[in-house]
């Protein structure tokens, strides 16, 4: 009896094993509940026009890239929740601006030139 007992519990100990290392299965970063899942794209646009601008950088989260001909960019792999989208380029104010990143944000952002004196734009 008591080796059928100890069998009954190895057994029992088993199955619960399996089943929480199948649980651990779906928690990888390409799982839908991953946090690092965020997608942000747009296009960056000369203030006050439909002007795109090519080579803006565009960072969030320590994620960057810059923009195609067209002015657009895409970054993947981002953390979801709001987060800080900043867009730097030579001879155009620095601007930053608060964004609430999920699994497919779209965000345009409209840049100026520098006036005498530069300086940052912020939304």
């Amino acid at each position: 009896m008591s080796f059928n007992k100890s069998l009954s519990r190895i057994f029992v100990l088993t199955v619960i094993a399996i089943i929480f290392a199948f649980s651990l299965v779906g928690c990888g970063s390409d799982s839908p509940t991953s946090p690092m899942n965020g997608v942000l794209s747009g296009r960056v646009f000369h203030e006050g026009t439909v002007l795109p601008i090519p080579g803006a950088i565009v960072s969030v989260a320590g994620h960057s890239t810059t923009t195609d001909g067209e002015g657009d960019y895409e970054l993947t792999g981002l953390p979801t929740g709001l987060q800080t989208i900043s867009v730097t380029k030579d001879e155009y104010q620095h601007y930053s601006e608060k964004v609430n990143i999920t699994a497919n944000t779209t965000f345009d952002v409209h840049i100026e030139k520098v006036k005498s004196g530069g300086g940052d734009v912020e939304g």
